[in-house]
């Protein structure tokens, strides 16, 4: 006789000579089909064997169910965010260690500034996002990943190197434009003798004219 969760294949008609009762156990169940065994919750049955489900990582989300009588593993395993790798068993997912941060299956390095530059935001373990921004310091310009430092004879205005006051041949310089300067230090004064504002691009220096001497920053009748 055939157990209760079995299937029976074949009888034993009337005026047989021989057992030839064929028994199959039920789809979840196994054994001789005589007795028939369930597989338990946490396996499942595959052919002639309880096989056990899937088992996520602590670091891991599992969906799906293995329930008792079951016949396909249907356990799927989706590492937590902020991890990476397969989801499965005591070591399927790896956290993503300070200075990267996860992205769908990998973990990326996080923005890394320059010497130049002032960083803002963090990178921690586990992290999902890149939070850094760069700034470059005073003095120099470009994204804050790289960052140049203006050159003497210039001087950093918003995210440009812009160039100083250049004096006329005839005038002094009284300060300088020194490399890293952020903002237009250079004074120009013309030299005894000539009037003007002292710019090369401006007025410059013009000599006073004959009968007449510089006086302040004008040129007097003598």
């Amino acid at each position: 006789v055939c157990h209760s969760q079995a299937t029976t294949l074949a009888t034993c008609p009337g005026g047989g000579t021989s057992d030839v009762v064929n028994c199959s156990c039920n789809a979840g169940y196994i054994g001789d089909g005589f007795v028939c065994t369930e597989c338990a919750a946490g396996t499942y049955q595959s052919r002639s064997k309880c096989l056990n489900c899937t088992v996520c990582d602590a670091h891991a989300t599992t969906s799906g169910s293995c329930p008792a009588g079951g016949t396909s593993n249907a356990i799927s395993c989706t590492c937590n965010a902020g991890y990476i790798g397969s989801g499965v068993g005591g070591s399927g997912c790896t956290q993503c260690a300070a200075g990267k941060y996860q992205s769908d299956s990998q973990c990326l390095s996080c923005t890394v500034c320059d010497a130049h530059a002032t960083r803002s935001g963090s990178c921690p373990a586990g992290g999902t996002s890149n939070a850094i921004t760069c700034a470059c310091n005073a003095g120099y310009v470009m994204d804050g990943i790289g960052c140049t430092q203006c050159a003497a004879g210039k001087y950093q205005s918003g995210s440009q190197c812009l160039n100083c006051t250049v004096c006329d041949a005839h005038a002094t310089t009284l300060t300088s434009c020194p490399a890293g300067g952020t903002f237009n230090a250079v004074k120009c004064s013309c030299n005894a003798g000539y009037t003007g504002d002292g710019i090369a691009v401006g007025t410059g220096c013009t000599p006073c004219p004959q009968g007449t001497y510089q006086s302040g920053n004008t040129c007097s009748s003598c």
